[in-house]
Order: C-alpha cells, then structure tokens, then sequence
C-alpha cells in the first residue's frame, strides 16, 4: 500500500534577461529564485563597451582570465591585440554554446580552488531575490554553492536572471495522534484501530534544471516492520 502526497506549485513566471551586464557606468544584476542562505558570486570576464546596439569586448593582459584564455590549447574566445592600447586585446565568441560549457567547466573548477579566481562580487542570499548593484558593465557570469548560472545571449543595463540549480530536499517526516502543535513526533506509539495523522515537509524549487514544476509527488513506502 502507498500512500501519495501531492503538491501544487503556482510558478510565477518571471522575466530572464542575460548576459553581459552594461550601462553608462554601473549595472544591476537581480537572481530571482536564489536559495536562502547560500553565497553568490560574480565574476568579470571581459569589459564591454557600447554605442547604440552595437557592442564590444575587451580584455586586459593583466586580467586572471586572460591566463585562463590563452593557456587553454582550445578556447572559445578569439582574442585580437589592440596596437593603439598596451595589453588590450579585442574578443569575439564564434560559439555561444561552446562559450557556455567552457565557463561551466570553470564555475567547477573555481569551486575546488583551482583555479584560485577571486570573485568581482560576493552576497550571501538573504531572501529569494538577491541584487548585485553598482556592477561595472562587462560580461559577467555568476556561480552559487549549488551550481553555476551562466547566461550569455542578450544585453540590457539592469538584467534579472533565475536561478535554477536547487534540489528538491526532503526535510522532515513526523506523526501525530491529535494534530496539535506541539504533538508532532518521528514516530509514536499506537495501538490497533487507532487513527493517526502522518505530515512531511519539504523544500520544493520552481524549477528543475531548465524546466518549470508545477507539481512534486512524494510516495511513501511501507516500513518492513509494517504487516498488511
């Protein structure tokens, strides 16, 4: 016999905006779905600057990520000396897709300290909705405990972006025999024909990987001690 608890998630659907970050002088980045407690960072890959709808990305020599660049045999960043600036270089991405997995593989590496890359900017989340502010324009991208968020294919001057790196985590089981407050347990004891009360709790995010939940089933097993 199993029983089934079901849960219904209304999902509000959100705006993403992405990647890279630009404006006059400074920009905001809002994570939406962020998870409690959790440490976020942002990371400057390149600087940017813009006329109009047309854009451009620059890097430095002296840049931690320009190591990365060029001591990798294959990178997806095609990087083209400035000669009227010292240690500039001019960047084009051939392939986002390629651009994509190549930073995922560095969120990974940079979580084992290898390498050692200092975040540009660094919150712990507070609440759902956690803001970058006052971010120099550049192309960005974030990292959090959970995973990486990488986005790479519009642009505006505030951008908002969803995280969706979070597990479901099941928090609790309990029992009761009455319901009240304070009579929740992990377990009770109850004789035959006594009617208890069973509750769980979990934590539930709206999103898995790429996709939005609406619902989540729990399915609860008999224990090999029951008999029916």
């Amino acid at each position: 016999m199993k029983k089934r608890y079901l849960i219904v998630l209304l999902v509000l659907i959100l705006a993403v905006a992405s990647m890279p970050v630009f404006a006059a002088d400074k920009g905001t980045l809002t994570i939406e779905n962020a998870t409690i407690g959790k440490i976020y960072s942002a990371y400057k890959i390149f600087d940017v600057t813009n006329s109009g709808d047309a854009y451009a990305y620059t890097i430095a020599d002296s840049s931690q990520w320009y190591q990365e660049i060029t001591n990798d045999p294959d990178p997806p960043f095609l990087l083209e000396k400035i000669e009227t600036s010292t240690g500039k270089y001019n960047v084009s991405i051939p392939d986002e897709n390629l651009a994509f997995n190549w930073l995922q593989s560095k969120a990974d590496a940079i979580r084992n300290q290898s390498p050692a890359i200092t975040p540009d900017a660094e919150l712990t989340a507070e609440s759902t909705r956690l803001e970058f502010t006052e971010l120099d324009h550049g192309y960005y991208f974030i990292t959090s405990e959970l995973g990486s968020i990488v986005t790479i294919s519009n642009f505006s001057y505030n951008i908002q972006i969803i995280d969706k790196n979070q597990e479901p985590v099941l928090l609790s089981k309990e029992v009761s025999h009455s319901c009240e407050q304070n009579s929740w347990a992990d377990f009770c004891s109850a004789a035959i024909g006594d009617i208890l009360n069973f509750r769980i709790q979990a934590f539930v995010p709206k999103y898995h990987k790429d996709k939005r939940v609406y619902r989540y089933t729990f399915t609860d097993e008999m224990d090999a001690g029951l008999t029916y």
